[in-house]
């Protein structure tokens, strides 16, 4: 049945560049050619990519003493003292307008006074003219120089007050509770500022749009402390450029109106969209500096089809003990409770690769079942912690040839180096 499926195969493609070959050779040959090479392909392993997704416990870079199990938010202002220098600014300015308003009316004042006492002058000289019989012209009285107009001072833009409630609800560390007695988070707001509206102009006649952000900034200074260890972290963040997205204008013009009109919206608007921002990215900050947060992690365990030539039933064991270790290290922060089953499939892994062959294409343990033996167990060891024979075991699949490892090998390369010095953080 199988010979008379390939004969089909064979005969089935007249069209192709393979019966063009067979053409021009002999039959019989060619067709034990076109054979030797179905035989090859169904001889060759069929590996299995076993998808796998399970969650862990992150650990902290910035570790706090794990005999602390609550925390504490305490909110600094600094942007009052912002207000303050806002308001502080304003009034120089606003006393610096006034002092040159005043001066420029005197000076105005007397100019008037100038022009009215010369226009009396020629006056008195028409009417005495006049009075004697002489005809005169009278005089007319020339203009005053423009009035000054007081320079305008626009007012700050205040910060609203920020509730400490608020800054309490939003904020939250993973693994931790909120109360005393443990550490102690202190976030100083230093306001929003550097305020520039972008505009961005799309497409041309009918269709043209104008397109407006606003870039802004609003650093945060972050500091953890405990009775025990004193500051674990202390930091800014949030000092790069953020934007927040605005309306988009068939007419420039139409945005400026808007904006005459909303410019206290605007502002206010703003500094919510800012803050709310701010309080994810600190959540995400000390979660990822402090806290013990859950993540999922997606991966593949390769094992191998068992064919009428090999058995594959250890590596198809090993993943399942594998995936079986893998469901278990959520279960506590140092990830033990999956040791066993990984070191199970571990062994396994490492007795298929005492029968490597990767000379011989052909044998059971080839040079592609080699490479994803290696790869499977470099992850194993990783997720054991076991970073150096990980590391090894990394480099044996990136050098073991086969692409496709080599790829996922590198991959686990990337995340091998943050996740050692995350454990030796803790441990």
């Amino acid at each position: 049945m199988q010979l008379a499926r390939l004969l089909y195969a064979a005969t089935s493609i007249k069209n192709s560049s393979i019966f063009k070959f067979l053409k021009k050779i002999n039959m019989k040959k060619g067709l034990l050619f076109l054979l030797s090479g179905f035989v090859t392909i169904a001889s060759a392993q069929n590996v299995t990519d076993n998808k796998v997704s399970f969650t862990y416990i992150q650990l902290p870079t910035n570790p706090i003493d794990t005999k602390y199990t609550q925390f504490e938010i305490v909110v600094t202002k600094s942007f009052e003292t912002s207000n303050q220098d806002s308001l502080n600014a304003y009034q120089i300015k606003l006393d610096n307008a006034n002092v040159q308003y005043e001066s420029q009316m005197n000076v105005w004042k007397e100019q008037k006074k100038n022009i009215d006492r010369n226009y009396l002058i020629q006056l008195a000289a028409w009417e005495k003219s006049t009075n004697a019989g002489t005809i005169v012209v009278q005089p007319v009285k020339p203009p005053y120089p423009l009035q000054p107009v007081k320079l305008e001072v626009l007012q700050p833009n205040m910060h609203e007050d920020l509730p400490n409630d608020q800054v309490n609800n939003m904020v939250n560390i993973d693994g931790f509770s909120k109360g005393t007695g443990g550490a102690k988070v202190t976030l100083d707001f230093k306001g929003v500022g550097n305020i520039k509206v972008v505009e961005t102009k799309t497409g041309s006649g009918t269709t043209t749009k104008y397109q407006y952000k606003c870039e802004y900034t609003m650093p945060v200074e972050i500091k953890v402390e405990t009775p025990s260890q004193g500051v674990v972290l202390n930091t800014i963040i949030l000092n790069e450029v953020r934007s927040y997205p605005m309306k988009e204008y068939a007419s420039k013009y139409e945005y400026q109106l808007w904006y005459l009109d909303n410019q206290t919206q605007f502002w206010s608007e703003l500094q919510k969209h800012a803050r709310t921002s701010a309080m994810s990215e600190i959540t995400h900050y000390l979660n990822n500096a402090c806290g013990y947060s859950t993540r999922t992690w997606n991966t593949e365990i390769y094992s191998v089809k068992s064919h009428k030539e090999y058995s594959y039933d250890d590596l198809t064991n090993a993943y399942t003990l594998a995936k079986q270790g893998y469901d278990l290290i959520y279960q506590t922060r140092d990830r033990k409770n999956g040791h066993a089953k990984l070191t199970e499939a571990i062994n396994v892994w490492k007795q298929a690769l005492s029968e490597s062959n990767i000379a011989d294409n052909k044998s059971r343990i080839n040079e592609k079942v080699t490479a994803l033996i290696y790869y499977n167990i470099a992850e194993a060891y990783m997720w054991m912690s076991n970073f150096d024979e990980s590391e090894q075991y990394i480099n044996k699949a990136i050098n073991a040839g086969e692409m496709k490892y080599k790829t996922e090998a590198k991959r686990l390369q990337g995340v091998l180096g943050d996740m050692k010095m995350r454990w030796n953080a803790n441990y």
